[in-house]
Formats: structure tokens, sequence, C-alpha cells
């Protein structure tokens, strides 16, 4: 009887089908994470570069995620600066790490400089070098991020294509619905109401929802004493009574600017995991600033 029950244990491990691994993914930053989850479910485990609250313009990889990228299958890039600086590093790493470009098909505008005209206002880029990376924070944008995902992911893994069609069909649906209800939320704001930001992170978003978006940074500096001068002008011009931060970058030149036109600092963090909580948060956060 032990002989026999001996044998069926092996027959059954000897059948039985060793567990597929799991796809192992690098992203840089938190957004992405969530897209790549959502699409690649369970058989994709993600890594994101920048952790919760942490400046992606300062970043340098912890050896812990050195060896993570070492043994990792692929990198998902959305084009920000720390994946065109490490990406070299990550390649030495790892000869085998296959990068995907998320941003490819996307066409960018340039970033966004200081604006103190009306000309300059509604001329978004003007006199700014670089184009914007920060197309997570429009829903149109990232339906091409998600595609560009997919095709990443079904050349990884061909074996699971049905599973990550699935999840990127569902995916895309629930993106439309959150582009509708943030269109519903921002029903009753003028076109080309202003705000103004100190990090130019939500160009994307402004020119999806017919906003425009006046940055307090340029260029990756602070403001010096003219341009300060310039934007409270502006704000008071304009009535602009709040500036949004990000929570990850210094608010003193924003503070500087809410103290001189009687206003107050809002935190809008781009970086947020849960994007599409994040992108209603933050459009609640700008109706209540823009509707008068």
């Amino acid at each position: 009887m032990i002989r026999l029950l001996i044998t069926a244990l092996l027959a059954i491990a000897l059948t039985a089908a060793p567990a597929a691994a799991k796809v192992t993914a690098v992203v840089g930053i938190m957004p992405v994470k969530y897209f790549v989850e959502q699409i690649g479910g369970q058989d994709v485990e993600v890594t994101a570069l920048v952790e919760a609250g942490a400046d992606p313009h300062t970043y340098e990889p912890k050896p812990s995620q050195m060896r993570t990228i070492a043994k990792a299958d692929a990198l998902f890039a959305i084009g920000i600066g720390l994946e065109k600086n490490w990406i070299p590093r990550f390649k030495s790493a790892n000869p085998n790490l296959r990068v995907f470009p998320l941003d490819n098909g996307v066409s960018k505008v340039p970033m966004q400089a200081h604006a103190h005209d009306e000309a300059e206002v509604h001329h978004e880029g003007h006199g700014h070098q670089g184009l914007d990376p920060h197309i997570w924070t429009s829903p149109l944008l990232v339906k091409q991020v998600a595609g560009n995902i997919l095709a990443g992911l079904v050349e990884i893994d061909p074996g699971n294509e049905a599973a990550y069609r699935r999840n990127h069909n569902a995916f895309v649906g629930r993106v439309d619905a959150l582009h509708q209800e943030i269109q519903k939320t921002l029903a009753g704001v003028p076109e080309h109401a202003e705000f103004m930001v100190y990090h130019p992170a939500w160009g994307y978003f402004a020119r999806t929802y017919h906003l425009v978006q006046i940055p307090v940074e340029s260029e990756g500096k602070a403001p010096g004493p003219r341009q300060l001068g310039e934007l409270i002008e502006h704000a008071r011009e304009h009535h602009i009574k709040v500036i949004f931060v990000q929570p990850q970058l210094s608010e003193r030149s924003a503070r500087t600017i809410a103290e001189a036109i009687d206003g107050q600092v809002v935190k809008a963090d781009p970086l947020a995991y849960d994007w599409p909580e994040n992108l209603l948060r933050v459009a609640e956060t700008f109706r209540k600033a823009l509707v008068k």
C-alpha cells in the first residue's frame, strides 16, 4: 500500500507542469508601474526605480536595484531623464535587458517656459529647450503607452499574449471611462483657464482638457527676482490664487508667489501610483481653483 502511494505521488510530481516564471520588468516611476501591472497582470513582476515620495530628478540606483536590473527581462521606459541617463549603465549590468520605449508614437511638445504675456501664455513650449516627458498625465496619451506596453510584453512572453490582450483591452476601457469622468469634473471650468504650477508637469493634462499651464520653474531652475516679480504680476492680472506644487520638489518660490498674491499652495502629485484615482483628485483640485 505504501509502495503504491509513493508511486502515485512520484507520478504526480513528474507529470505536474512546472510553474511558469514571471516576466520581470523594471520601470522608472510609479504611474508606469501601475500601467505595466494592469496589462501584465499576474504574469509580470514590476519594480519601480523611483520609490514613492522620491524625486526622479536626483535619482541614483541603489545596489539592490542594480541587482534587480541585472536579472530583469525588460525595462519599460516612459522617456524621463533618469532613464536616458542610466540606461547605458543598466545595459552594461545586463546585456540581455530589453528596453521598450513607451513614448513611441506619441507626439511630444516642448517643455513650457515662463509666460509673462498673452502671446506666451497660449504658446506652449515657448523659449524652452527639450521635449516634455510627462505624457502619463493625459489619459489619451496613456492609451498609446498601453499599446506599447502590450507590444513589449507579447514580444517577451508570446505564450501569454491572449491574457495580455484581454488585460490591455480592459485597461483601455477604464482609461476611456476616466477621461470622460475628468471631462465631467472640469465641465464648469472656462476654456483656456490658467493654473500656475511650480514644476511644469501638467502640460499634457492641460492640452487634453483645454487649460493653460503657467510654470514657475524654467529649465529645471527656480525663478530669479525678476522672473518672480513677473509671475506675481501675471497671477494678479489673471486672478490666479492657487500655486500647485509637486510634493517631491521645493515649495519656496511657490510660497513666495502665494504670499504676494494672498493665495495658497496646493499639492498636485504627477507621480502617484494609483494613477486613475490621482488624476480624478487632481482634476477636482483644479476645478475648485479655477471656477470663480
